[in-house]
């Protein structure tokens, strides 16, 4: 396997998985929506993932300067 697809694949197995399928969620919802509704859905997603057991992890680990340990919650 190519080193830089194992690169990629390592970041989103190490990344927080609610965020990365909120994101996932919201670029797959926009091309079908016009402008206001895909704010709103940004809007209601960002209220999601900020409320996330990884969200708080994020923020924790920027705060002590240490590497994030998402559990996907």
């Amino acid at each position: 396997m190519d080193e830089s697809f194992e690169s990629v694949i390592e970041q989103y197995a190490n990344a927080a998985t609610v965020s990365v399928g909120l994101a996932h969620a919201m670029l797959d919802r926009h091309l079908e929506v016009d402008l206001a509704q895909a704010l709103t859905n940004e809007s209601t997603f960002e209220k999601i993932s900020t409320r996330s057991a990884d969200f708080k992890e994020g923020i924790a680990s920027l705060r002590e300067r240490r590497e994030s340990e998402y559990r996907g919650l």
